[in-house]
């Protein structure tokens, strides 16, 4: 059986979106892991695994972030659409750690983004290299093979004398 690294599934791919941009929210607004347990009813380590990917979201979790965080419930379960509604709700909690002006919520906010870029641009590198290994296996198989073959044609006619 051929065993599928995480990051070769697209639902991978999906879920790491939907974990940075859970994380970048938590971390704009100052909330820990800890505070957002709290705030949901939950361990800390069920945050922790959610946010980190290796726990999904599930229908219920999603419904609880939706309320709490206000986030949509679609992009936590399929990164379909935005992280946050249009508009706010009430129960939504005030943020913890407030920028002193726009200007450095901005540039935070650039820095994260700067980082996910980064990060994505490493993995289609990685997968850039992957793609060239592959094809460069495929083809000296396939030489092996015509090898192969052009050894069994030239020991077919002695073999048949």
């Amino acid at each position: 059986m051929k065993h599928i690294a995480k990051t070769d599934s697209p639902i991978s791919n999906s879920t790491d979106l939907i974990c940075r941009a859970v994380a970048s929210d938590f971390k704009l607004r100052g909330i820990t892991h800890q505070q957002a347990a709290d705030m949901l009813g939950v361990e800390k380590r069920t945050v922790s695994n959610q946010i980190s990917g290796k726990r999904p979201f599930g229908k219920k979790s999603a419904q609880k972030y939706s309320q709490v965080f206000g986030y949509e419930e679609p992009f936590l379960l399929y990164g379909i659409g935005e992280l946050k509604k249009r508009q706010v709700s009430k129960s939504v909690p005030v943020i913890l750690h407030q920028p002193e002006d726009n200007l450095s919520a901005l540039s935070a906010r650039i820095d994260i983004l700067e980082r996910m870029v980064a990060m994505q641009n490493k993995e289609i590198a990685r997968l850039k290299t992957k793609k060239k290994l592959i094809q460069s296996v495929v083809k000296n198989i396939k030489s092996k093979e015509y090898t192969t073959k052009a050894l069994d044609l030239e020991k077919a006619p002695a073999g048949r004398k």
